[in-house]
């Protein structure tokens, strides 16, 4: 009798669980869905197929729910024409997004401005050559001079050199 006892507890527990609360039930209908699509963010467009167009990545802002899609500067397949070393050069002399320069006829037929470029992302082997130029430039430079002798009794200062020691 326990048995039975026992099985009609467990399918009373369980058929209980089975019917759902109707007052929070929502019955999908087309103007449900339609409100509920408003809410959601636009597709975010791709870009064409076409050869050296460069790759974007989407950033947020300071505004909740508004992104921004910027060009990514790269060489390579996704990337413009070029190398690194192309790209790196102008961007260590500071003239990467010139107008009229190289890097803008490969992007002005593809409908972008100097000011899509200055707000973009550069690649890390562009920005590595950029940087490995601007230190070699600094390791030419001249070392500085150093006073080997100053006059007897006088304060140490430049004024009062009388023998440079230029460095190699």
């Amino acid at each position: 009798m326990s048995k039975k006892l026992l099985f009609a507890m467990v399918i009373t527990a369980v058929a209980g669980n089975t019917y759902a609360e109707t007052t929070t039930q929502t019955v999908t209908t087309q103007n449900y869905v339609d409100t509920r699509v408003e809410t959601k963010q636009d597709k975010i467009a791709g870009h064409p197929t076409t050869r050296f167009y460069p790759s974007s990545v989407i950033t947020d802002t300071t505004t909740d729910g508004v992104i921004q899609k910027r060009v990514f500067l790269s060489t390579g397949a996704n990337g413009m024409a070029g190398e690194n070393r192309t790209w790196g050069l102008k961007l260590a002399i500071g003239k990467l997004t010139e107008e009229g320069g190289a890097l803008m006829t490969v992007l002005e037929p593809r409908g972008f401005t100097t000011d899509d470029v200055s707000k973009g992302v550069i690649s890390a082997g562009i920005i590595d050559y950029a940087f490995g130029r601007i230190d070699e430039e600094i390791e030419l430079r001249q070392k500085n001079k150093v006073c080997v002798r100053y006059i007897e009794n006088a304060e140490e200062t430049s004024e009062n050199c009388l023998l440079w020691e230029l460095p190699d």
